[in-house]
């Protein structure tokens, strides 16, 4: 016979709310270390329940009542955890009495990668996004008022402990192929940033071309960017960060290697 765990005490979970919410607004760094920074953590299904959950204003207390006739089910343990989360974030909203606050501590900051941009007949695939089809991506990301910033300005966020905006996303660029200039040139028709992470070893005088992909992938023999046009596009606004020397399978070798 399972036993079930013991149904979260929902004042427990709004004192620890509560407290987490006042080191916050004390130490705005300790954010990190914080259940208060860490929502969009767990199962992907969970992390929507909780937001139904929020947006509908279930009471804690129905919810309690909810898992009543699922005390003796295997899974009764999980349901108890996803309880005392759900009472937590009600209790977080309640002590910070600040929807903007709340909001952006939600909703987290969406992260979009990319790698190749093609043209005209080029089909797409899961590396290859055809240049209209980003161009149609922006110009939603702008009719949905979404705040497009750029990683280093995310990452200054995390790092001070602050939230960035709500409802911010940032575009990165893997690999450094010669077409992402195309994808540089709508992004700065939009006004919007975005970073390219290049593979070291390959960013050479004249442009070179992916040779480290299997031979059956799309990318293999593509051109990348040369060291002109990188120096070209960074003084236009793009930022670039490293994507490895070789672009090797990292998890494939030894920690020595890796560093």
């Amino acid at each position: 016979m399972n036993v079930a765990a013991p149904l979260p005490d929902i004042s427990c979970a709004q004192r620890a709310a509560a407290t987490d919410v006042e080191t916050f607004r004390s130490d705005p760094y300790a954010l990190p270390r914080l259940k208060l920074g860490s929502f969009a953590e767990g199962a992907a299904h969970a992390v929507l329940l909780r937001r139904i959950v929020l947006w509908l204003h279930v009471p804690a207390r129905l919810l309690i009542g909810l898992g009543l006739g699922l005390r003796n089910r295997s899974w009764s343990a999980n349901w108890q955890r996803f309880l005392y989360d759900c009472c937590y974030w009600i209790g977080v909203r309640q002590a910070l009495a600040d929807v903007d606050c709340f909001a952006r501590l939600i909703s987290g900051t969406t992260i979009l990668m990319y790698h190749a941009f093609a043209q005209r007949d080029e089909p797409a695939s899961r590396y290859v996004l055809p240049l209209r089809a980003f161009v149609q991506q922006l110009a939603w990301l702008r009719r949905r008022r979404y705040n497009v910033i750029d990683l280093e300005t995310y990452l200054q966020c995390r790092q001070r402990g602050q939230l960035p905006p709500a409802r911010s996303v940032v575009i990165t660029i893997d690999d450094g192929y010669a077409d992402n200039d195309l994808a540089h040139q709508v992004l700065r028709q939009h006004g919007m940033a975005a970073t390219i992470f290049l593979v070291s070893d390959y960013v050479r005088a004249e442009r070179s071309r992916n040779d480290w992909d299997a031979a059956t992938d799309t990318l293999t023999g593509r051109p990348l960017l040369a060291l002109f046009e990188v120096r070209q596009m960074q003084q236009q606004g793009m930022r670039f960060g490293a994507h490895t020397r070789q672009h090797p399978w990292l998890t494939a070798l030894s920690t020595e290697a890796q560093q």
